[in-house]
Order: structure tokens, then C-alpha cells, then sequence
């Protein structure tokens, strides 16, 4: 697939291909996903909530999205991020993240978030968990089981390739908003970086 971009990649796989077919549909579901989460870009509000690892790729996720002009809070606290879920309505986005789908207070945050009519995304390692089966849109992950621990770390790697996916998408949707923020976000802390 990459062979057909216009920009020059260097794409060197290590595992076996899986058919050509497979792989074009697999781009092409991703691409639509992405497509849908991004018609949001525009929020009038993003909250953002995960727990443990999740909430950190969660906390990572919001200092990328506000510093370009989205208008995102990322919650550790149950009680704070369902308070921020009450508050949503519909141009309002929930996005959660849980690896496992199976996070008790993630899953209710996005029934509070449906409760009040916002959107609800999850990026969600398992497309049949609760979770998933709650919210509007999917942006589901895969990460093989290979070995004690393996599984912790390669899970955040997969949440945050989804999140990067997404954070460029929005930038690219916003453009405008988010040269003009990211000019004034430099500018701001630009005194304080010791260069």
C-alpha cells in the first residue's frame, strides 16, 4: 500500500504480509473510523477519561488536542470526570480509553456522556467489551499477548498510535484554529524555554 503514496515512505515489515486484500480493508476501516471520530473536531467540548494507564495516554492525549484549540480536559478522578460527563450535551465528545473495555467507571463515564446526548468514542483493545458496546464509535486496537508484561506496555503503544492518528486527523480538519493556537501556545511559553 504505501508504495502507491505520493510522499516517499520506508515501510520495512518484519512479520509475514497478510493478503493484499486484508490489508486494503483494514486501511480502509481505519480510515473511515478516523474519518467519523474526526467530524467532531469541532466539539464545543472533549472530555477524556481512562484509568491507570489509560488515563496517563488520556492525560497525554488532551496537552496535544488543547495546545491546538480543542477545547479537552482529561479527568483521574471518577467523581470529577462524572461530573464533566453530566455537563455534556450534543456538541459535546466523550472519548475513553480502556485496554481492556472492562473498566467498570470508564464504561459508566460513557453511559453518562450517552445519558446527555454527547458523542462517545473509545479506543478499546477489545471491540466486543462493554465499553465498545456502549459508545458510538469504536477506534479499537490489538495487542498480541506475548509474554508477562509485554502486554501492558505494548497496549499503550497501540492506544497512543491511535491517539497520535487522531490528534493529526483533528489538526489537519482545524487547520486554521490550530496553526493559529499553536503560534500562541509557543509564543506563551517561549520565555520560559532554555534554549
Amino acid at each position: 500500500l504505501v508504495a502507491d503514496l505520493a510522499l516517499p515512505v520506508d515501510a520495512r515489515v518484519t512479520v509475514p504480509r497478510l493478503p493484499t486484500a486484508v490489508e486494503t480493508t483494514a486501511y480502509f476501516v481505519v480510515a473511515e473510523v478516523v474519518t467519523n471520530a474526526v467530524k467532531h473536531a469541532r466539539a464545543r467540548r472533549v472530555e477524556i477519561c481512562g484509568t491507570g494507564g489509560s488515563g496517563s495516554m488520556g492525560a497525554e492525549f488532551q496537552q496535544r488536542v488543547y495546545r491546538i484549540g480543542v477545547p479537552a480536559w482529561s479527568w483521574s478522578d471518577t467523581q470529577v470526570a462524572l461530573t464533566g460527563a453530566a455537563l455534556l450535551g450534543p456538541d459535546d465528545v466523550l472519548l475513553a480509553l480502556s485496554h481492556s473495555g472492562r473498566t467498570r467507571e470508564v464504561t459508566d463515564l460513557a453511559a453518562e456522556a450517552a445519558s446527555r446526548g454527547a458523542t462517545t468514542v473509545a479506543v478499546v483493545g477489545d471491540p466486543d467489551s462493554p465499553l465498545a458496546r456502549r459508545v458510538d464509535l469504536v477506534l479499537a486496537t490489538t495487542v498480541p499477548d506475548d509474554g508477562p508484561g509485554h502486554h501492558t506496555v505494548l497496549s499503550r503503544h497501540a492506544q497512543m498510535a491511535v491517539l497520535d492518528l487522531l490528534y493529526i486527523a483533528v489538526a489537519q480538519r482545524t487547520y486554521d484554529q490550530s496553526t493559529e493556537a499553536m503560534a500562541a501556545t509557543s509564543e506563551a511559553v517561549r520565555p520560559y524555554k532554555h534554549e
